[in-house]
């Protein structure tokens, strides 16, 4: 199996949505322990739970000078793609 990055559990709130206050207390909420039961019903697990997989992590090992240049070269990269 070819190695899949993806984000190891989180949650993302738009910058100007409509109801700040509100998609706080939806964060909150699937990150506590209703909201993490209430994801598990629709086989989506917790990332605090031990997967079925090895997690490997890029930055593992690094400096922070080395995270930091590798950090810089991403970012251009991202950056030269996203002119497209």
């Amino acid at each position: 199996m070819d190695v899949v990055p993806t984000n190891a559990g989180g949650v993302a709130l738009p910058a100007h949505g409509p109801h700040p206050h509100a998609a706080l207390l939806f964060a909150d909420f699937l990150l506590g322990p209703e909201g993490q039961k209430f994801l598990g019903k629709f086989g989506l697990d917790s990332a605090v739970n031990k997967p079925d997989f090895k997690r490997w992590y890029a930055e593992a090992g690094m400096t922070v000078e080395q995270y930091e240049k590798e950090n810089r070269k991403w970012e251009k990269l991202l950056r030269e793609i996203g002119r497209k």
